[in-house]
């Protein structure tokens, strides 16, 4: 999944990061969300925007290991479904 942020990174606030959601029929925002929890990390559904996006909130003390942790924990294909 390519994963592409909804505005321009120039503009791009620090605090909430958004990103358009995957246009696929398999993508499951609720499985999706369930499964990166797991992980520790909280995503929320975009609901500022006329078109499918995700958010992610990034307030807190953010190190390397933690963005290999949350790359790690984000979406993949499995079945026929984004999970």
């Amino acid at each position: 999944m390519r994963i592409r942020t909804f505005i321009d990174a120039a503009v791009q606030a620090p605090i909430i990061v958004t990103f358009n959601a995957p246009a696929d029929a398999a993508y499951d925002f609720p499985e999706l969300y369930r499964r990166v929890r797991e992980k520790c990390f909280i995503l929320y559904p975009g609901k500022l925007t006329s078109v499918g996006t995700v958010r992610v909130g990034c307030i807190c003390d953010i190190d390397p290991g933690a963005i290999r942790r949350a790359l790690a924990a984000k979406s993949v294909r499995h079945s026929g479904k984004w999970v």
